[in-house]
């Protein structure tokens, strides 16, 4: 159980990061420079709502047992 919770909280930790690396690259450099940062927020993003759903699954599970 505590590694899922690691690993939500590493791709959460990406999507933030990539967010932020994304809006100062897009300041500095424009849009089109900063798309595929912006890409990669996008899908640490779904990573971390995935790994989300599937502790939370693995805890209903564990405490109906």
């Amino acid at each position: 159980m505590k590694i899922l919770r690691i690993l939500e909280v590493s791709w959460l930790l990406i999507a933030i990061g990539a967010v932020c690396a994304g809006t100062y690259k897009c300041i500095h450099d424009g849009l089109n420079q900063a798309v595929f940062i912006y890409v990669i927020a996008i899908i640490a993003t779904i990573f971390f709502l995935i790994r989300r759903k599937q502790r939370i699954t693995m805890q209903k599970k564990n405490s109906s047992n």
